[in-house]
């Protein structure tokens, strides 16, 4: 479950991402109810994560290092991958003080999503994972 956020503020950027990757390999209907429960939030931990991808025949691979946050130039690039099968779709986020934009990537295609401007928080990852951080920036900010 990926998440990447950032802040943009008058004077500075800061972005942070998680590490997590996972890599599945198996029937295409029993990933897609993997895929489902698990942003959902129905799967909550490392040992149910591997049980249930067991159970619908889903060989797994979880990794915990890679970078999905990178600087270029003074621009904060926060990166999220979806893959399936071949085909591979990234949604980038770009930051800079005071600014920010975010775009899907395909092969063959950029299509710019949405850009701000201002102090503001941003987030990038599925439903589940956004509502957590959005509660506890609003919680704690």
């Amino acid at each position: 479950m990926s998440l990447v956020v950032a802040f943009t503020g008058r004077e500075t950027a800061v972005m942070a991402g998680d590490l997590r990757e996972m890599l599945m390999q198996g029937p295409d209907a029993g990933i897609r109810t993997f895929e489902r429960e698990l942003y959902q939030g129905s799967i909550m931990s490392d040992d149910s994560l591997m049980q249930r991808a067991g159970e619908l025949g889903i060989g797994l691979i979880v990794r915990d290092d890679k970078c999905k946050v990178s600087e270029r130039e003074g621009v904060l690039i926060g990166e999220v991958t979806e893959s399936e099968g071949e085909r591979v779709r990234k949604r980038r986020l770009y930051a800079v003080p005071g600014a920010y934009a975010i775009a899907d990537i395909e092969p063959g295609r950029f299509d710019l999503r949405s850009r701000g401007e201002g102090s503001t928080f941003v987030i990038l990852g599925n439903e589940i994972t956004r509502e957590i951080a959005h509660g506890i920036i609003r919680t704690s900010w």
